[in-house]
């Protein structure tokens, strides 16, 4: 199989269930490719899932949204093989290999204004893996977009895990160069600030503490905190919080 992402490693999956001795070849230094990146979502239409949920004729749906996607450069059949054939792909990998992919009943399809478009369900994402059962080989992992990935790791964070911390309560903090935030505290909240883009300074219970791209504070309830941008572009944070909000200034 050339190419360690989903399909690549899917293919090798299947040739070992049937029995072959599968080759992988990457060119690559990591594993995974894109779908490492992308925490492994599958875009599958007429799944399952969908068809437990009691949604039918979700084929041609998806058929008609990608012909509008894709025009007179979509190729027929190898459209409708992979309609055809990708739901037949979950259910083995979930009978024979014990993967069940979960769907995202939420996750619409990015181009809502495209006839044919979902609200939901035809993106999957596989179960959570323990990556401490890879051993050393974990390092060799295609990391994941920062932007989801547990703030200064390796680890991703599931669709469900990120609408968990929706209901916590999360934002973006957008800070232009030389911008400063006052120092503030709040009484009855913890705080994590995961710097996204850009560089500055925290100062916090009077230390002044340099953040960069991928740096994480975590504050708790009560502390004293300021924020500064020093640099020339625009300083971001994910900013996730406790649900209540009690502001103390000063």
């Amino acid at each position: 199989m050339v190419g360690s992402g989903v399909a690549g490693l899917v293919a090798a999956l299947v040739a070992a269930l049937e029995g072959a001795r599968p080759l992988v070849v990457e060119r690559a230094a990591t594993i995974g490719g894109t779908g490492a990146r992308s925490s492994g979502t599958l875009w599958i239409p007429d799944n399952h899932h969908l068809r437990a949920a009691g949604i039918r004729g979700d084929r041609e749906r998806a058929r008609t949204y990608l012909l509008a996607l894709g025009g007179d450069r979509v190729d027929a059949a190898l459209l409708d093989a992979f309609l055809d054939g990708g739901p037949a792909m979950l259910l083995d990998l979930e009978r024979r290999a014990g993967i069940a992919f979960r769907p995202y009943p939420q996750a619409a399809d990015y181009r809502q204004d495209v006839p044919g478009a979902a609200s939901g369900f035809r993106a999957l994402e596989p179960p959570v893996f323990d990556g401490r059962r890879l051993g050393r080989d974990f390092a060799r992992i295609e990391p994941p977009i920062p932007e989801l990935a547990l703030p200064g790791g390796r680890l991703m964070i599931t669709r469900a895990e990120a609408a968990r911390l929706a209901r916590i309560g999360d934002r973006i903090s957008c800070h232009q160069p030389m911008a400063r935030v006052e120092a503030h505290a709040h009484r009855v909240q913890e705080q994590v600030y995961h710097v996204l883009e850009g560089e500055g300074l925290m100062e916090i219970e009077g230390e002044r503490v340099v953040v960069r791209r991928h740096d994480v504070v975590f504050l708790p309830p009560g502390t004293r905190h300021a924020i500064e941008n020093t640099g020339l572009v625009d300083l971001v944070f994910l900013v996730v919080t406790s649900p209540v909000e009690d502001l103390e200034d000063g």
